[in-house]
Order: structure tokens, then C-alpha cells, then sequence
């Protein structure tokens, strides 16, 4: 070995002896300590096809080559390795086989090629495959036998781990551009390569494999390097660049790619491949056979593929049944009958040869013939879970859906679901695929993957079903519940007080956690035991219908503003209409009620339903007994919100911090989590890069548009979003009030001021003149029973018009006669229905009439007296019995399927 840069080291000798000048070399060459920074590259086929020639046109090395004026002969002996001397990579090492198919060798040339060509292919990066065009198609010229069994071999010795791939440049020479183009000739190649991986006996682990796992491919081609001089010298400067990784724009074409990576430190790469040439030379599969094995091996396979043609015919029929989703019960058995036939020909057609290879060659057959069963029963049992999970789909609807669409729930949904569910995975699938397996052979014909599968769509039409009948549920109690609220509060809003939204604040929560209670209630026989995905529906509809019956009661808010004002001034405590003796008792009372009406609207301008903290914000209603002040009337300003709200948007900013570490910690652990080893990035890989910081980019700013929603929800949107009555609408309504209060009290003045003027005093003696003058009138009338009778009926006449003008005054507003109203309420307690009312002459109102007159009562009692504060215990018990009774939901229909009937089902599948 000679000094320089150009110099080469045999590391495999002719004899198949590791020589140990490696290390030497890499000294002399300042690699030793390049670590991992460092590629190894292969040539590998035919003899005197110009291995060695390119590898020095490339790299510039000085491999031997032969001299053609002196014949064909073989030059590289062995494995010599150099280093690239012109590229800009100079840690490129150079490994130039010696070629295959050499007459020197003679008939030992199989085995040593198949063991340097298993070392080529087992420590190199690239395997350079030097190819004439010629050769193409053809199986030894091509080395495609010899790239079988180091293919097999690589896979039984080198690749247990799968740590990493190795790249195989085809390089085409002497290509003819204008007979075939590059494109054709790599999807031969690509081809055959499929058929001889297709064709290899591989371990367990890799059945299934393809030979993309393991290989990437990439092909080139080359002119003729006499005839097309330049040309050719051009094209291999074209090809050295793909050694080269200047930039980014150089890396698509780069061909040492970091997935090719063997990570061996150099300085342990003479030990490391010492390593691998003994497991090689000490490997018999690498041996080649005697011409005895060779003979029965060409016998057996020559046997094999006449009798495979008989079981295709068969095979050929399945496929046909199952390729129309036909279900073959028993098509293990089947194969089986005839599979036993075939090996026992073939037994008896091999019965001369080496036993050990028919034996091989038998189990091969058997095992080639098994796997197209297997083929066949794992599409079968594709369609035979696709006809299941129609069949349950079905059969589900029919007895699911109708009931479904008529608004019903199945008490049993559990119970049927499972009784199909059962049906279908216990007597139809596992049946027919118990039986359609190979005998034998339970663990190859596994099912179990299909029948996840199926148990997977099954329980996701059964989760859709569910979710109907749940929602149904949600739904009829939702609609419930709405009408149970606005009956229940409706005695809260019809009279409100200064404690009216503390009040409704518990409601709304006893409420929520009553109808969350019943629901729970309502779902046990569905296997929904969570239903706080439903809590927050429940809450918000039930806000919603309070707000709703609020809002609709404030629509009117002017009239009963009016109302309110002139029941407190027109009725005293005990609800009689009021006798004013004096002028300043009309305006004392003026004064009380108007003060006490107006606060009906900083009652009900505020929706206080979604905190404590609204209570504090209040209209400004100045003292109406202060005519200069009434103008003084205004909406709550913004510094007070604020200061009211304050502590609500701090709690929420809080809960929005917490909830941000929180977040903050969990990308922190994914990131951690999901480091790697830095490497040099291939471009598909560098977009991956780029669209997951996109990714990651895209998530943050949904975060950050979070926080800002979350920063814009101050005290003045809170304060908007809950407001009922703008500020116009409350002055609007304020001044209205105040001209109409104002108009009544002027009305009052004077009908009292004229009820004094008309009021006259009569003398005593006047009664006594009138008695004595009509003595005579008097005492024949009541002698005359003629006279009687006619003036009782006048009387029954004009009272009877009496009485139903009163009912009639009473039944719209039960107000005006508070005493008759009492009457009515004593009569009615006393008879035992509403149906007896209709026998009483004169009564010719509704049932619903007279109930509104009995609830007028009620309400109305004792309208100006103070009420004691209730508790938060009795806030609605009044109404526990009404929301008791509204619990019990005769609209849920409630039916149960019978048995089913497992005829029509079977009769889908079969």
C-alpha cells in the first residue's frame, strides 16, 4: 500500500481472507476520528462490465482496471476499498467487488460471490449495481438469482432490528436512449426485483414485508464509453454531484441520505466488518448445493407448479363465489380434502430424490397452496362482516327507528340491542368462521382482527341508535321542563319583590340539579351513567325559559308599571277600594304608591341571573316627592358597573391563567417527549417539519384569539350582554309612568273635590213625612198579594242583572270586588268540582274563568301589606307540589320489543 490520497486497501483478499490494514488506512487518510461524519459506497456486477473504471472516472481513485488490448480477465480480487479524492465530500469510502460470473473462479464462483455481495450489501450506505442494458430481462446475465439469495440471506442474518435501509443505484450501461427510455427500463427492473422478493423465504417477523421496507431504489444510465467518449465523460460528472450536498437545492438528488445510515463509529468499522465476514463465511446457506440437491430442487419445484395448476382451477372457483360475496361455509375443510390430495402426489412423484429436500420442497408446496386459502378466508371474511353489519343494521332499524320516529322510548334499548348484538356476533359470524377455517391451522386462520372490527361497527350503530333515544329523552324533558318553569315562577314575576333575582338564582339551581336527577333517572337503562355533557344543556335552557318568561313580562312593562300604581293607590292594605276624606290624603298616598311602583323597573331592566355581583347595579330613581328632582332619573354609569363587576373579571382571569399553565405545562411534556436526535433533514421531511411548526403556529394563534376573547369580556359586556331594557327604553317608560301616575292623582283630586260639592245632608223629618203622606200607598200594597208577586219578580229581575254584571267585572279583573271575589272563592271550596258551578242560575263562566278569579284572590289578598322575608328553604314551596306532579311525564311513551326472531337473520347471512 503506497502513501496518498489515491491509495486503495485490500480488505478482502482473493482467498476470503479479512486482512487487517484497514485501521491503518483510515490513520493514513485522517479519518480514524471523523466519528459518524462519514459514507461508504459499493459497486457490485458482472466481470469486466467497468466497475473499477467508473468508481476512478467518479471519485478518482486508482482501482486496477483491465487492459482491454490484453483480453477479459478478472482484475479486483476479493473487496478493496479507497477513499474519494475530487468531491467535496472526502469522507466517501470506495468499495470495489470483485466481479461475478468469472471463469477464473470456476464452479466455486456462487458461493464467494454470494458472500462478498451479502458483505457489500450488509455495510454499505449505496450498493452501486453495474448492469449492461443487454442484460436486462435476462435472469443470471442480470445477477438476478444472485440478488435473490443475498436478499433472503439479509433478511435471516442482518435485518432482525430493521434499524435501517440501504439505497441500490442502478447504473445501465451502454444505454441505448433511443431504443428504450430510462423510465421503461427502471419499471422492468422494479418489476423483477418485486418477483424475486415476492419468491423469498423469509422469517416470521417479515412475512408480510415488501421490498420498499428494507430498499430504495434509484436508476441512472450511462452511453457507450467508447463510442459516446464525451458524452459519457459529461454524464459521470452529472452523477458525482449526486455525491455532493452543497445546499438545499443539491439535497433532493443527494444520494447519501441520513435513512441510510449504519451508525458505526469509524474507528470500530474494521471490527464491525471483521464481524459481519465471519458471520457470512461461516453461514452454509451460503454453500452451494450438490448437483443431487440441485436436481431434486429443479424436480420439485418443476412438480409443484403442474400440480398448482389443478388447485388453481379450484382456487379459481372460490374466488369467483367469494368475488360475489357468496359465504363458503366449510372452505377450509374443503382445501383441505384436496390439498391432502395434491401433497400426496407430489410425495409419490419425488419419492427418487434427496429426502431432504422433498421434504423441504413438500412443505413449501403445502405452505404456498395454505397461505391462497388464507388469502381467500380473510376476504371472506371481509364480506361476511360487511352482510353482519348490514344485518344488524336492519334489523336495528326495524325495531329501533319506527318506534323512534313516533316520539317513543324503548324501556328495554339495552336488552334489545344486545339480543341483535348476540345474535349476530355468536350465532352467525363466529359460526360460519369457526367453520371456514383451514382444520388444523386455528392460530394462521386468526379472525380475531375481523371480528374487532365488526364488534367496533356494531357498537357504533348501537352508540347511534342510543344517541337517538337519548336525545329523544333530553328533548321531552327539556320541552317539560320549560312549561313547569313558566308556571312556577309565574307568581314570582306577576308580583315582584326587591329579593325577586336571589330568588330565581336558587330556583335556576335547584331546578338544574332536580332535572339532572331525573335524567340520570331516565337513562339508567341506556348505560349512560355521565350526563354532564347534558348538564350544561339543561342549565342554559333553563335560563333561557326564565329569561324568556321575564322578558315577556317586561314587554308590557309600562302597563303594569300603571297597574301596580293604581293598585297601591287605589286599594288600601286589606285590598278595599280606598275613601279619601281629605285632599292631603289622596296626595300622602300618591306619594307611597308611585315611590314603590316605579321600582318594578330597576326590578326587571337587569337580568341578575348570572352573578350576585348584578344585585349592585341599580337604576338611579330619584325622590318623587321632590317635583324638582323627578327629572333626575338616570341609567347606572360606567364607573359603577365596573366597580360592581370588578371582582367577577378578576375570578375569570384567574380561572383563564390557571387554565393557560395549565396548557403551557402540556405542550411542554409533548415537546420533551417527542424530541429527536438532531439529523440533516430530507426534504419531504423538512416540509413535514414546516407543516408541523404551522401546525403548532395554527394552535397557538387559536390560543392566543381565545385570550383575547377572554380579554374582551369586561364589566361593561357582562353589564350588555344581561341587559333587558336599554337606557332609552327605561326612560321612555319612566316617563310614561310619571305623566300617566300623575294623571290618575289629578282624576282623584277631583272626583273628590266634586264628591264634596255634591254631597248633601237630609233632614230627619223629611223620612217621617214621607211615611205619614204614603201610609195609604203602602198599606194596599201590602194587602194585595197580586202586587207583591209582581214587584219580587222586578226585584229577582234586577238583582239577578246585578249579580252577573258583577261576576262579569270580577272574572276580568278580580280586583274590583275583592269582597264578592272572597265570596266566590268560600263557594267554590264548599262544592267539589268546578262542574257543580254550571247548576247555579246565573253562572255561566268557564272552568278556567273561575280559576283565574280564585288566583286573582290569591295574588291579591293582601297586595300593600308588608311581607315577611322568606327564607331560601321557602322560596317555592308553594309550588313543590306542581313541580312534583309535572315530573310525571305521561308524554315518554314506553314499549318492549319482543324475542327476536333469529330466522331472518340467519337467512341474510346464509
Amino acid at each position: 500500500m503506497s502513501e496518498g490520497s489515491n491509495n486503495f486497501v485490500q480488505l478482502i483478499d482473493g482467498n476470503g481472507k479479512f486482512t487487517e490494514g484497514l485501521n491503518t488506512f483510515l490513520k493514513e487518510n485522517d479519518i480514524i476520528n471523523r466519528g459518524l461524519n462519514y459514507n461508504i459506497l459499493s459497486v457490485f456486477g458482472p466481470q469486466s462490465s467497468g466497475k473499477s473504471t467508473l468508481l476512478n472516472m467518479l471519485f478518482s481513485t486508482k482501482f486496477p482496471t483491465m487492459n482491454s488490448h490484453s483480453g477479459r480477465y478478472q482484475v479486483t480480487l476479493g473487496a478493496c476499498m479507497a477513499r474519494a479524492s475530487n468531491t467535496k465530500d472526502k469522507e466517501i469510502l470506495l468499495m470495489d467487488l470483485e466481479g461475478t460470473d468469472s471463469k477464473e473462479r470456476g464452479e466455486e464462483n456462487m458461493s464467494f460471490e454470494r458472500k462478498i455481495s451479502l458483505f457489500a450489501l450488509a455495510i454499505s450506505e449505496v450498493l452501486l449495481v453495474n448492469m449492461w442494458m443487454q442484460d436486462i430481462g435476462r435472469y443470471n446475465a442480470a445477477n438476478y438469482s444472485l440478488l435473490k439469495t443475498v436478499f433472503e440471506l439479509n433478511l435471516q442474518l442482518f435485518q432482525k432490528d430493521k434499524t435501517s435501509k440501504t439505497l441500490l443505484l442502478f447504473v445501465i450501461r451502454d444505454h441505448i436512449r433511443s431504443m428504450t427510455d430510462i423510465s421503461t427500463l427502471r419499471e422492468q427492473i422494479l418489476k423483477d426485483i418485486e418477483k424475486i422478493w415476492n419468491s423469498l423465504m423469509k422469517p416470521k417477523q417479515f412475512e408480510n414485508s415488501q421490498v420498499t421496507d428494507f430498499f430504495d431504489f434509484e436508476f441512472t444510465s450511462l452511453p457507450h464509453k467508447e463510442l459516446q467518449g464525451e458524452l459519457f465523460v459529461t454524464e459521470v460528472n452529472e452523477m458525482r454531484s449526486r455525491f455532493i450536498c452543497d445546499d438545499e437545492e443539491n439535497y433532493k438528488n443527494y444520494l447519501f441520505k441520513p435513512i441510510y445510515k449504519k451508525s458505526v463509529p469509524i474507528d470500530g468499522f474494521e471490527h464491525y466488518a471483521n464481524g459481519i465476514w465471519q458471520v457470512i463465511i461461516e453461514n452454509k446457506d451460503l454453500d452451494i448445493p450438490t448437483q443431487k440437491e440441485m436436481l431434486a430442487m429443479y424436480r420439485c419445484d418443476e412438480i409443484s407448479s403442474i400440480l398448482f395448476k389443478d388447485f388453481e382451477k379450484h382456487l379459481n372457483e372460490w374466488q369467483e363465489q367469494i368475488k360475489i360475496k357468496t359465504i363458503i361455509t366449510r372452505l377450509g375443510s374443503q382445501a383441505k380434502q384436496i390439498i391432502d390430495v395434491l401433497i400426496k402426489q407430489f410425495k409419490e412423484q419425488t419419492q427418487l430424490y434427496v429426502p431432504e429436500v422433498v421434504e423441504r420442497k413438500c412443505k413449501e408446496f403445502q405452505d404456498h397452496m395454505i397461505s391462497e386459502i388464507k388469502i381467500l378466508y380473510v376476504e371472506q371474511l371481509g364480506h361476511l362482516r360487511t352482510k353482519a353489519v348490514e344485518a344488524f343494521r336492519k334489523h336495528l332499524y326495524a325495531a329501533i327507528q319506527t318506534r323512534i320516529d313516533q316520539g317513543e322510548v324503548i324501556e328495554d334499548f339495552t336488552n334489545t340491542t344486545k339480543q341483535i348484538h348476540n345474535t349476530i356476533v355468536q350465532g352467525l359470524f363466529l359460526e360460519i368462521a369457526q367453520k371456514a377455517r383451514y382444520p388444523g391451522l386455528d392460530e394462521e386462520f386468526d379472525y380475531k382482527q375481523t371480528l374487532d372490527l365488526l364488534l367496533d361497527e356494531l357498537n357504533v350503530i348501537t352508540d347511534e341508535y342510543r344517541q337517538k333515544q337519548v336525545e329523544l329523552i333530553v328533548k321531552i324533558q327539556l320541552d317539560d321542563m320549560k312549561e313547569d318553569i313558566r308556571e312556577e315562577i309565574t307568581n314570582l314575576i306577576d308580583k315582584p319583590e326587591d329579593d325577586l333575582w336571589k330568588k330565581l338564582r336558587k330556583y335556576l339551581k335547584d331546578k338544574v340539579h332536580q332535572e339532572e336527577e331525573l335524567l340520570k333517572g331516565a337513562l339508567k337503562g341506556f348505560e349512560v351513567s355521565d350526563i354532564s355533557k347534558y348538564s350544561t344543556r339543561i342549565y342554559s335552557f333553563a335560563k333561557s325559559s326564565i329569561i324568556a318568561k321575564v322578558k315577556e313580562a317586561t314587554s308590557f312593562l309600562s302597563l303594569r308599571l300603571n297597574n301596580r300604581f293604581e293598585e297601591l293607590f287605589k286599594r288600601d292594605a286589606n285590598g278595599m277600594p280606598r275613601a279619601w276624606q281629605r285632599l292631603d290624603q289622596i296626595k300622602e298616598d300618591y306619594k307611597i304608591a308611585r315611590q314603590k311602583a316605579i321600582q318594578m323597573l330597576d326590578i326587571f331592566f337587569l337580568c341578575r341571573l348570572e352573578s350576585e355581583a348584578l344585585d349592585n347595579i341599580h337604576l338611579h330613581i330619584p325622590d318623587l316627592d321632590d317635583v324638582n328632582r323627578i327629572s333626575e332619573f338616570s341609567f347606572p354609569t360606567e364607573e359603577e358597573i365596573r366597580s360592581s363587576l370588578k371582582h367577577v373579571i378578576t375570578l375569570e382571569k384567574q380561572t383563564s391563567s390557571a387554565k393557560e399553565k395549565l396548557m403551557k405545562e402540556l405542550l411542554k411534556d409533548v415537546s420533551l417527549g417527542s424530541a429527536k436526535t438532531p439529523r440533516t433533514p430530507s426534504k419531504e421531511e423538512g416540509s413535514g417539519i414546516h407543516e408541523e411548526t404551522s401546525h403548532h403556529q395554527e394552535e397557538h394563534g387559536v390560543k392566543e384569539e381565545e385570550e383575547e376573547t377572554i380579554d374582551t369580556r369586561n364589566e361593561m359586556s357582562i353589564f350588555t350582554e344581561n341587559l333587558i331594557m336599554n337606557e332609552s327604553a327605561c326612560e321612555r317608560s319612566y316617563e310614561q309612568f310619571i305623566m300617566r301616575t300623575e294623571t290618575i292623582y289629578s282624576e282623584a283630586q277631583r272626583a273628590q273635590i266634586l264628591a264634596e260639592q255634591n254631597r248633601s245632608n237630609i233632614p230627619w223629618w223629611i223620612y217621617i213625612l214621607l211615611v205619614v203622606l204614603g201610609w195609604d200607598e203602602i198599606t194596599s200594597f201590602l194587602k194585595n198579594p197580586f202586587y207583591i208577586l209582581v214587584g219580587l219578580l222586578i226585584a229577582s229581575y234586577f238583582f239577578s242583572a246585578y249579580i252577573k254584571s258583577k261576576m262579569n267585572e270580577i272574572i276580568q279583573d278580580p280586583n274590583t270586588h275583592p269582597t264578592l271575589a272572597l265570596a266566590l272563592q268560600f263557594i267554590l271550596n264548599k262544592l267539589n268540582g268546578m262542574q257543580h258551578l254550571s247548576a247555579v242560575d246565573g253562572l255561566t263562566t268557564s272552568g278556567a274563568a273561575i280559576q283565574n278569579v280564585v288566583r286573582g284572590v290569591n295574588k291579591n289578598s293582601s297586595p300593600s301589606t308588608p311581607s315577611t322575608p322568606s327564607t331560601d328553604d321557602s322560596v317555592f314551596k308553594t309550588n313543590d307540589t306542581s313541580i312534583g306532579t309535572a315530573r310525571n311525564r305521561a308524554s315518554v311513551k314506553k314499549f318492549k320489543l319482543k324475542s327476536v326472531d333469529l330466522t331472518d337473520l340467519k337467512d341474510d347471512l346464509e
